[in-house]
């Protein structure tokens, strides 16, 4: 990753242009719609996000990038079309286009009405003259989409036709009106309906006076019938005075004549009684006289009969006058009503006419303004007036985008990162055993075991006072000039080993263990040496590294009657002064389980007689059944795991075989094991 860095800040810089575009609203094109009057809307005087978004999506169109494209001939700059010989060139445009999109940076800035666009090209002439030509091209497209061409002579064929349509509007009418003869047949119409509805309304006084008539005529003659030819005219009532006078003398004398006799006689006297009674016929006569006067009548010709006959005369001429009048105007009412209706079938007719007259004058105003207004259109358009505008014209970049330094400080630390990552994560990643917890596996030592720790050996005074004093200042003064290594770090595991496993307490001290690879191609010899030479180092005693020697297969030797014998170290190499390796336990894979248990059980009883201790080399856990065994007779069996190779899989699958066995397990061993990372950093993270 480094070199890449350095490679592309030496070879590979990129050089950036940049155009801006101003979305405004500094014109505002009529629409095209059917109306003579349709002012723009000038209501929103802002740029939307949705225009800015619109024309930014435009600047990104296929079809604006093919044209930049084709411009400037950048599908003959792609340096892989050697490898695709074959292609056409439609492809390798297409193909130069989308190289053109994911390169080009097109972005609205934010709380303007700005799109900021950028480039980057190895070649800065390149960069701007991408550019230059995207803005004109992009100008173009802007046009082509709000304004599409072509609008001119559309509003002029359309001119022309409603033009024509106007003239032969206008034919019609007058055609029309020169065969019917009417000027304005709906006016015409209205007053002969006003005519008719007048001629109506005095046809039906006609009739109400004719019915009105010729009840009077009735009514005159039934008057004529009851009222007689004369009539009195004058009647004189008047008294009779003289008679009245008369009579009323006579009756003051009567009166007179009876008081004298009531003076001189009873009133019952015949005389008395003659005058009463002639007293009584004198008022008599008196009452009658008033109530019967004196009658004098006057007769003369009777004025009602002859009103009432003049009256009939007149209403039965007036009757032959209505009757007249009434046949003459139901006569005009017949043709008024066919005028009306001819009149009405003109007007609806002279209507259509008219309004088709007018709607082809309409339209043909429309289209004269349309056509004026896309030639003012078209001759903006010519001289560039549009609503967006080119604010920051492209320049050659003379800079490129990340500088040399910066470039390689930035691969440096890129590289730096993506390889410790990589060695971390492929460490991560590995399902191999790695880490000393990663082989420990749930077998974890218990008790005192945990108090004696690996980092106690860097104390003498815990060490023992069995370890050589020439070797422990040695191995320190080693530790402080080379620092921290694996090798350092592996014999003090070694040793860390021993203590926890032979030299703890006494009642779990091991005496004799077994150390047993998990796989084959595992080096348990080399562990083996190693745990007896650090054994040596820690104690007096003697002991004994029981190695394997596969080409020996099982050596006379290894009988249990020599083992017994006490002649083991007689055969064995002494490699110090208490430690001997004991060669020759070679086992065949095929002995059944119980005579390799009563085998090993008196070989290690002989080892206990000559040696303290012993370090048993056994054989593959994985594949061979004897590990079982020996972890039975033996005081425990080590597990010798192969770093970065071993699979947690098989290490489950042999400690339940182990466990199965009732075979002691003590521990795991990790070997050959690498640091990706130096130990240090390793612990801290």
């Amino acid at each position: 990753m480094f070199l890449l860095a350095v490679v592309y800040a030496f070879a590979g810089a990129e050089y950036r242009a940049q155009v801006r575009v101003l979305v405004r609203r500094g014109r505002s094109d009529p629409p095209v719609a059917a109306q003579e009057n349709a002012p723009p809307d000038f209501s929103r005087v802002e740029v939307t996000e949705e225009e800015l978004n619109s024309e930014v999506e435009l600047l990104k169109d296929d079809d604006v990038l093919r044209r930049v494209v084709e411009a400037n001939d950048l599908a003959a700059r792609d340096w892989l079309r050697w490898l695709r010989p074959h292609e056409e060139e439609a492809a390798r445009v297409q193909r130069a286009v989308k190289k053109l999109g994911r390169r080009l940076d097109v972005e609205a800035i934010k709380k303007t009405d700005l799109i900021a666009v950028s480039y980057d090209a190895p070649d800065p002439q390149v960069a701007a003259h991408v550019l230059q030509s995207l803005a004109g091209v992009y100008l173009e497209k802007h046009m082509e989409v709000h304004r599409p061409r072509g609008q001119l002579h559309f509003f002029d064929q359309q001119t022309e036709e409603s033009r024509r349509q106007l003239e032969e509007a206008k034919k019609k009418l007058i055609d029309f009106t020169n065969s019917r003869g009417v000027v304005m047949a709906s006016q015409q119409r209205d007053l002969v309906l006003q005519r008719l509805d007048s001629l109506e309304g005095s046809y039906k006084d006609t009739q109400v006076q004719m019915s009105e008539t010729e009840h009077r005529v009735q009514e005159l003659n039934t008057q004529l019938t009851n009222l007689p030819e004369r009539a009195t005219t004058q009647v004189r009532t008047a008294e009779n005075p003289e008679l009245l006078r008369a009579l009323k003398a006579s009756l003051l004398d009567l009166e007179l004549k009876k008081t004298q006799l009531l003076t001189k006689f009873e009133p019952g006297t015949r005389m008395v009684q003659e005058v009463e009674q002639q007293i009584l016929q004198a008022k008599a006569a008196i009452t009658a006289e008033r109530v019967s006067p004196v009658h004098d009548e006057t007769t003369d010709q009777n004025s009602n009969f002859e009103w009432a006959k003049a009256e009939l005369q007149r209403a039965q001429v007036e009757i032959k006058g209505l009757e007249a009048r009434k046949a003459t105007t139901g006569a005009h009412l017949a043709g008024y009503r066919a005028l009306a209706r001819q009149l009405g079938e003109d007007a609806i007719a002279q209507d259509d006419l008219t309004n088709s007259e007018k709607a082809a004058q309409e339209n043909y105003l429309l289209y004269v303004k349309k056509r004026e207004e896309a030639r003012m259109g078209d001759a903006l358009d010519e001289r560039g007036i549009v609503n967006v505008a080119i604010a920051e014209q492209p320049v050659v970049p003379a800079l490129p985008v990340w500088p040399a330094g910066t470039v390689v400080l930035v691969g440096f630390v890129a590289a730096l990162t993506s390889g410790t990552g990589a060695a971390f994560a492929a460490d991560y990643l590995d399902p191999a055993l790695r880490t000393p917890e990663d082989a420990a596996g749930g077998y974890p030592p218990k008790g005192d075991e945990m108090s004696a720790k690996a980092d106690v050996l860097r104390r003498p005074e815990l060490i023992g006072s069995r370890m050589q004093e020439a070797e422990w200042p040695r191995y320190e003064a080693s530790r402080e000039m080379d620092g921290w290594n694996p090798e350092d770090f592996a014999r003090e595991q070694i040793r860390g080993l021993v203590r926890r496993v032979f030299l703890t307490s006494e009642a779990l001290q091991m005496k004799q263990v077994v150390f047993s690879g998990a796989e084959p191609h595992t080096d348990v010899a080399d562990i083996c040496d190693q745990v007896g030479g650090a054994l040596a180092l820690e104690t007096r005693g003697h002991i004994a590294v029981v190695v394997r020697e596969p080409w020996a297969g099982e050596m006379v030797r290894c009988h249990p009657r020599y083992v017994a014998s006490g002649a083991i170290k007689s055969w064995s190499t002494q490699i110090g002064s208490n430690l001997w390796r004991v060669p020759g336990f070679g086992l065949r894979e095929s002995r059944q389980e119980s005579g390799a248990r009563a085998y090993w059980l008196s070989c290690l009883a002989g080892l206990r007689i000559e040696f303290e201790y012993a370090v048993i080399h056994g054989p593959v856990a994985g594949i061979s059944s004897e590990a079982a065994v020996l972890g039975q007779v033996a005081d425990g069996i080590i597990l010798v795991l192969r770093a970065h190779s071993t699979r947690r899989a098989t290490v489950r699958k042999i400690k339940e075989t182990l466990e199965t066995a009732q075979a002691r397990i003590l521990g795991t061993v990790l070997s050959e094991r690498a640091f990706p990372v130096p130990e240090r950093i390793y612990r801290r993270l």
